[in-house]
């Protein structure tokens, strides 16, 4: 299994993992957002020159509001920057086969990366359905004040997922 980031060589339009938006979104958006510096996008491969790809996830920098972040000690009326993970899809021929942790830890990864050059509180994102946010509570995310389905897991939490052991 290789991570790479998307390229024009790798097939977009056979990609399905069950959600039209997230599949609508790597067909047609993913790429020109590369492009442009607005957003990057890794996939699994399954080797270096595979241009199918079996998973994906989209990474952003953003802002949350300190007044929805649990626990003290954050200016309330300010925000605070985060890597939000924008977009997450597996291909349904390879869902239950353990690549959704393996993309999840490698956007965590890369995020933690990220904050050791930036400020970065988190990465947030916002659960599709109910079994995502079931994916991601597992996991070690948690809920933000504002909406159950909108998650964050703080950086000092990835950094010691990382100082203890990488899956």
């Amino acid at each position: 299994m290789h991570f790479q980031k998307l390229s024009p060589h790798h097939d977009r339009q056979s990609f399905d993992c069950g959600l039209e938006s997230v599949n609508r979104y790597l067909r047609q958006t993913a790429r020109q957002q590369g492009d442009k510096n607005l957003a990057l996008t890794f996939i699994l491969v399954e080797d270096e020159a595979s241009a199918e790809i079996l998973g994906f996830y989209t990474l952003v920098m953003s802002t949350v509001s300190c007044a929805i972040v649990p626990g003290k000690g954050l200016p309330q009326r300010h925000s605070a920057p985060v890597v939000l993970l924008a977009q997450f899809g597996v291909a349904l021929r390879h869902q239950g086969c353990g690549h959704g942790k393996r993309l999840l830890y490698h956007a965590l990864r890369q995020a933690k990366e990220a904050a050791e050059h930036v400020g970065c509180l988190a990465v947030v994102l916002d659960a599709v359905d109910e079994a995502a946010r079931a994916f991601y509570l597992a996991r070690g995310f948690q809920q933000l004040r504002d909406d159950p389905f909108h998650l964050w897991m703080p950086m000092s939490t990835i950094r010691d997922l990382f100082s203890e052991s990488a899956p």
